[in-house]
């Protein structure tokens, strides 16, 4: 267990790092249990206490340092846990109003919605904290943690540049990109907590995330019979089933997972985007089939798969900041304003869907006094997509969610 009061100072290499001030940021995990036994509530929020405990994440706090942002231990968590009686989607209204203060260390907030036979668990992040496979495996802690098991401390690990291949980079991108952070550097600025409070504020004051969870109208084991039928995956076939639906999208970003074995909660993807129009003049067959070989060449080719994780730390952190702040807040300067299109901000740049598939949700299903019912993922769109879906599997059982912040 890393001591309090450490600084952690590999951990600006992480590609979420560099969105640190981007406000539309907040994943959630909404999570059924079916009571076996009469489980007590206080019980629950201990077994949540706990895992905070277990994880050096959940443990830690953001620290500003001349534009730089790192973790720093601490010998208390700033996560927090409550008892609530509202719809799941209203209390994820509610909060993404109230910045998460994660100077704080304040990275989770988990939700314990009690019924007469069963127990929701609503756990709401900052994108910080992890990804989906971290949402997972906090979940995991939780669960085994009220089981009386054993769960192993998970220290942090949130360098993503270890298992991120080289890529290649055209002469005149990666002078262009010098020459704009020279010219930051001259006119630009380092921002504080006051800013990242600021933006987050300015941001939601207006909007809020229009949440919808949908059926696909096919089993999962049709979905899975028709695509091994058109020898495309399970992901390719959701695409394009969602694209028939929404012909309106045509650039399409998925976070590919850089994981593997690291259990740690942190964030271990990389972004990949692609265009596709879906032609109605074609069967879903056929498009099937290209959806498919557009993914297909983006995952084997290194330099379409990681190129938008790698460039993205070439930028100096403070620019990305300022895009954020001068995209929101009013902040005057001509470079942080080009930054806005470079991170596709801008509406004629943007991700129109952004598709995150969580996989099979690897929870023991069945424990002595609960059972796992079913799971939500909600998928945060950033600043740099309209619209985010979520797709995850527990129990044969297939989930997805829009989520549109507007």
């Amino acid at each position: 267990m890393t001591k309090s009061g450490t600084v952690n100072k590999t951990q600006a290499q992480s590609l979420m790092h560099y969105f640190l001030f981007d406000p539309n940021i907040y994943p959630s995990l909404f999570i059924t249990l079916k009571k076996k036994t009469n489980i007590k509530v206080e019980d629950v929020k201990k077994a949540v206490e706990k895992a905070y405990t277990q994880n050096e994440t959940t443990m830690s706090k953001i620290v500003l340092e001349n534009g730089e942002a790192y973790f720093e231990t601490m010998s208390k968590t700033g996560c927090k846990v409550f008892f609530d009686e509202r719809n799941w989607m209203d209390i994820i209204h509610e909060n993404e109003k109230n910045t998460f203060k994660i100077n704080e260390g304040e990275f989770v907030r988990t939700f314990i919605i009690d019924g007469k036979d069963e127990i929701r668990l609503l756990i709401m992040a900052h994108h910080i904290f992890g990804d989906g496979g971290s949402m997972v495996l906090f979940t995991q802690d939780i669960l085994s943690n009220l089981a009386g098991e054993s769960v192993e401390y998970k220290p942090l690990n949130n360098d993503n540049q270890e298992v991120l291949p080289k890529v290649k980079y055209p002469f005149l991108k990666k002078l262009g990109i010098k020459l704009l952070n020279g010219q930051w550097k001259k006119v630009g600025k380092t921002f504080t907590w006051e800013d990242y409070f600021n933006v987050h504020e300015q941001f939601w004051k207006n909007r809020k995330s229009y949440i919808e969870p949908v059926a696909m109208t096919e089993s999962l084991a049709e979905i899975k019979a028709k695509s091994k039928e058109l020898g495309i995956t399970i992901n390719s076939y959701i695409a394009a089933k969602t694209l028939q639906k929404n012909p309106q999208y045509q650039f399409i970003g998925m976070p590919t997972s850089t994981r593997g074995t690291n259990r740690s909660m942190s964030n271990k993807v990389a972004v990949m985007r692609f265009h596709f129009q879906y032609n109605a003049e074609k069967s879903f067959e056929e498009n099937a089939k290209e959806v498919h070989q557009c993914i297909k060449a983006s995952l084997e080719d290194p330099n379409k798969r990681y190129f938008i994780t790698k460039s993205i730390l070439l930028f100096a952190p403070t620019l990305v900041d300022g895009a954020f702040m001068a995209h929101y807040t009013g902040y005057k300067n001509e470079i942080a304003e080009k930054m806005t299109g470079l991170l596709s901000m801008t509406k004629e740049n943007k991700t129109h869907l952004g598709i995150t598939n969580i996989g099979k949700i690897n929870l023991k299903e069945e424990y002595a006094s609960f059972e796992v019912n079913s799971v939500v993922a909600v998928a945060a769109p950033m600043s740099s997509t309209e619209t985010a879906l979520a797709v995850c599997t527990v129990k044969d059982n297939l989930s997805l969610c829009y989520n549109t912040v507007k």
